[in-house]
């Protein structure tokens, strides 16, 4: 499974392991994404997670297979992807 991380900064500035992350699939993890490299960074992945990075419903339409994750404060919000 492939899972990536489009603002790790923000989300963990590096006083957290992502060990657990990666034992669950390959990890992308991008210190920060530009808006131009978001559909990049998430096509094919099953999940991405998202702190901060916007996420638009044109980019969730092009990318992704499966469903995103968004890190609000401690919280962690699975979204399954629409179709439409």
């Amino acid at each position: 499974m492939k899972i990536v991380l489009l603002d790790a900064h923000t989300a963990n500035p590096g006083d957290v392991s992502w060990a657990p992350l990666d034992a669950l699939g390959t990890c992308e993890i991008h210190p920060r994404t530009p808006v131009d490299e978001t559909v990049a960074r998430c096509a094919g992945a099953a999940a991405v997670i998202t702190n901060k990075a916007p996420v638009t419903r044109a980019d969730r339409k092009s990318g992704g297979e499966g469903r995103s994750v968004e890190l609000r404060g401690r919280r962690i919000i699975i979204k399954k992807k629409e179709n439409r």
